[in-house]
């Protein structure tokens, strides 16, 4: 099923897994889902697979996964994914790293918080490092708003501690900060933007 020919988004499928788990680890090494382990990425993004609220779309490029984005019409808690074995992965990088506990409760419970019938929500969204600059981000981009806008959604929002990517959501697609906060001197933005 993988395509041979240029950078082409298409909705992923699970032979697509391990690519966009790579991905994830590789691109987002800072972020607490992969303190989880390799187990609750896999879990994490067969779940998006078969939610029908959830989108799961990657770019590929010379046939193989080059990025991936993670687009939920719906806010839903996270949570109940987390299983005793995840748990384990998470306390063991919580020794090595202790501020990753806090790092975790925010952001799982951000992705249970109220739900905002207005808007899509940009959960993950990464590029390998290999292919980075070359448009496949803004392709990616493009589907999630395309997705949104034809669900019925009027806005997309995500959450970023990347100044960089925060810069150029609001640059180049119009995106307003909404809500700031800080984690362990991590500050982390929350934009919101028009499909």
């Amino acid at each position: 099923m993988m395509d041979k020919g240029p950078t082409a988004v298409r909705s992923a499928v699970e032979a697509d897994i391990a690519d966009i788990t790579r991905i994830h680890r590789e691109s987002l090494a800072g972020d607490v889902f992969p303190s989880m382990g390799t187990h609750f990425l896999r879990k994490y993004y067969r779940h998006l697979l078969q939610s029908d609220f959830d989108h799961l779309y990657v770019a590929t490029s010379g046939g193989k996964v080059a990025g991936f984005i993670a687009v939920s019409m719906e806010t839903e808690n996270v949570l109940r994914l987390v299983g005793a074995r995840d748990l384990l992965h998470l306390a063991f990088s919580c020794v090595r790293k202790p501020g990753l506990l806090l790092s975790a409760i925010v952001q799982l419970r951000s992705r249970g918080g109220a739900a905002q019938t207005d808007s899509a929500e940009i959960s993950f969204f990464a590029v390998g490092n290999a292919s980075r600059g070359k448009g496949i981000g803004r392709m990616l981009l493009a589907q999630a708003m395309n997705t949104s806008r034809a669900k019925g959604k009027a806005y997309i929002r995500t959450k970023t501690s990347n100044r960089r990517l925060s810069r150029f959501y609001q640059d180049s697609l119009g995106a307003a900060p909404v809500q700031r906060f800080t984690v362990l001197g991590q500050e982390f933005v929350v934009l919101k933007w028009k499909v």
